[in-house]
């Protein structure tokens, strides 16, 4: 389960990154932030990030990868201080680009 996974992650104090897809964040994050533990608490932290995937999926099929590149070193900046320096990213990105047939 997706929270389970996140929840070893913040344990580990690691950067963990839930990506979602704009259509799916109400019901989806309502249901997630109840089974992540400290929930608000480490979004203000920074622990966990939210991340709208969609642009990077567009970006994906226009064989355009500078989203991406941008990203890696947003992340890389943000690990620079963190004792732990592994990166749990999770979420609907892959299920959109096979539910839309890419």
């Amino acid at each position: 389960m997706i929270s389970e996974y996140i929840n070893a992650g913040l344990a580990r104090n690691q950067l963990c990154i839930y990506t979602y897809i704009e259509k799916d964040v109400g019901l989806t994050m309502t249901e997630l932030s109840k089974r992540i533990t400290n929930y608000e608490k480490n979004l203000k932290t920074g622990n966990l990030m939210l991340l709208d995937f969609k642009p990077f999926c567009f970006s994906a099929i226009d064989n355009n990868l500078e989203p991406f590149e941008e990203l890696v070193q947003v992340v890389k900046e943000i690990t620079r201080y963190r004792p732990d320096k592994h990166v749990r990213i999770v979420g609907r990105g892959t299920v959109w680009l096979y539910e839309n047939e890419y």
